[in-house]
């Protein structure tokens, strides 16, 4: 005899039911077990790359700071040492034309994590300023 609903239908089984859950009942555990630490590694890696973007901002800064510096007639080794003290790694290049000062800073960024080891970015940055005439020569040129 085959058991069946009032209206005919015959009902759904997945087996006996003592051996719902048994294969199933440590899996949520091993799921965890496995995704919290690739969260926690996600996780890093995204502070890593956000403190990546606020490096590289302050190079670009930095440099923008001291091209405009040393167009307005400031020394090469006080700008130079403005940057040092603010980014210790970072390196720094100057060129200077006629009418220009190009600042270019470069900075070394290794990655945090074993794994990775020797595997470097390269973060960097250029400004370009015109130099600025000397203000007393543009006043005196109207004066006259």
């Amino acid at each position: 005899m085959v058991a069946c609903w009032s209206d005919g239908r015959a009902p759904i089984s997945s087996g006996p039911s003592h051996h719902v859950g048994r294969d199933s009942r440590g899996s949520v555990t091993i799921e965890t077990a496995f995704a919290i630490p690739v969260l926690i590694t996600v996780g890093a890696a995204l502070l890593w790359a956000m403190g990546l973007g606020v490096t590289s901002l302050a190079l670009a800064g930095h440099a923008r700071d001291v091209a405009r510096a040393i167009a307005r007639g400031e020394s090469t080794e006080s700008a130079v040492a403005q940057i040092a003290q603010r980014e210790p790694a970072a390196r720094v290049f100057i060129r200077h034309d006629a009418e220009t000062v190009t600042v270019s800073v470069r900075e070394v960024v290794s990655i945090p994590l074993p794994l990775f080891d020797g595997l470097e970015l390269t973060l960097a940055h250029d400004a370009v300023a015109r130099r600025e005439a000397a203000l007393g020569a543009g006043v005196t040129d109207a004066i006259r």
